[in-house]
């Protein structure tokens, strides 16, 4: 069909459907131009089927990223979304803790039942569905010691520095940054060494003491040590409980909890004499807090013994782990009398202790003096 030619400034639309496609010439005065298809001008506002019109062009609508067609339609299997048609939006996964695809609040699992931490919402991208402004790139923090966040996960742990205390049974005893890690049935704490400078720490975990110096711990472990912190001594004499001893003097001990604490004149007994580095002399702790190696240099350095009312004194108290011993050029037997006898109670202010050797014609003695403090 043919369309007649119009006088000027008339402008007049015929419509004529074809093959179910929408022709349309607009005419200004002049045969017009089709319109409404592909990449064409569109009819008024009007488009064909699965086209829409946009800045006046006819372009593609309704497909995967396409803006969606009127009367917010799309093809089969995508949605209308206002950035246009999509497929369904993919599952979201929450954040928190988790135990297998089980999410749980924080200090809830225990070391064996954590898997990760997911620290933001994360898409769950699959091929047919659409991220909705989610980042499917969220990392699960498998590892307790990635975050602070991951750590709380764990019930009883505990986060410093870079480190989770409680989230391995390996942490046991572990320090960081001058924290020591101690894992209890019910807790795990890190110890802070600046906060417990001079005490003693025993870590059931390990089975070890450890003594703060302010800056770090030291650990005792069956390797002789001895340490002077702002003039008072201490020493590692084998380990366990009350491996590391401190020498209080006669004043206050700064040790408060765990380790051994003993007086002026007070020896100290090796747990363990076949420990690595174990001095093969007696040691005991003088009135200005430091050890000193011998009865001879004991007696010069610490005037006199001293122990606690009540206190039973053996031997060991009074010579320590030495034998007693005399000189004699005529090598004859020789016999030792100590006086008054031992083990003695210390019920009184002061005893004096005769130490006597004797061949049965000649002798000699020593006297140690015992005070009660």
């Amino acid at each position: 069909m043919k369309m007649a030619k119009l006088n000027k400034k008339v402008v007049i639309a015929f419509t004529i459907t074809i093959s179910s496609m929408l022709s349309v010439f607009i005419i200004n005065g002049q045969e017009g131009e089709e319109c409404g298809n592909l990449n064409q001008a569109c009819c008024g506002s009007s488009c064909n089927s699965n086209l829409i019109c946009e800045s006046s062009i006819c372009k593609p609508c309704g497909g995967l990223s396409q803006p969606c067609c009127n009367n917010k339609m799309c093809n089969q299997n995508f949605d209308c979304y206002p950035i246009g048609c999509n497929y369904p939006p993919c599952d979201v996964q929450k954040s928190g803790c988790y135990r297998g695809s089980e999410r749980f609040g924080f200090g809830v699992l225990s070391q064996e039942q954590f898997s990760y931490y997911l620290p933001s919402l994360r898409c769950v991208k699959h091929s047919a569905c659409y991220c909705n402004g989610t980042n499917p790139s969220i990392a699960h923090q498998s590892d307790a010691d990635q975050s602070p966040e991951a750590c709380d996960c764990i019930y009883g742990s505990e986060w410093s520095q870079s480190s989770c205390c409680g989230d391995d049974i390996d942490d046991c005893g572990k320090i960081n940054a001058g924290n020591l890690c101690a894992i209890g049935p019910d807790s795990s704490n890190w110890l802070k060494s600046k906060f417990e400078f001079g005490n003693i720490k025993y870590v059931d975990c390990i089975g070890l003491e450890y003594l703060s110096d302010g800056s770090t711990w030291l650990k005792c472990d069956s390797k002789f040590w001895r340490k002077s912190l702002s003039g008072a001594d201490y020493m590692c004499i084998g380990s366990g409980p009350g491996s590391i001893v401190e020498c209080c003097g006669t004043g206050l001990c700064r040790s408060k909890e765990n380790g051994n604490r003993i007086s002026a004149g007070q020896p100290v007994t090796i747990q363990n004499p076949a420990f690595i580095g174990a001095p093969s002399k007696a040691y005991y702790c003088t009135s200005d807090r430091s050890f000193v190696s011998g009865i001879g240099e004991q007696q010069k350095s610490a005037g006199n013994l001293n122990f606690p009312d009540g206190y039973v004194i053996n031997l060991t108290d009074l010579v320590g782990n030495s034998k007693l011993r005399a000189e004699d050029p005529d090598e004859d037997n020789l016999t030792f009398t100590i006086t008054p006898k031992l083990p003695k109670k210390l019920d009184i202010p002061q005893i004096n202790f005769r130490i006597e050797v004797s061949d049965g014609q000649l002798s000699d003695y020593q006297i140690i003096t015992v005070n009660r403090i």
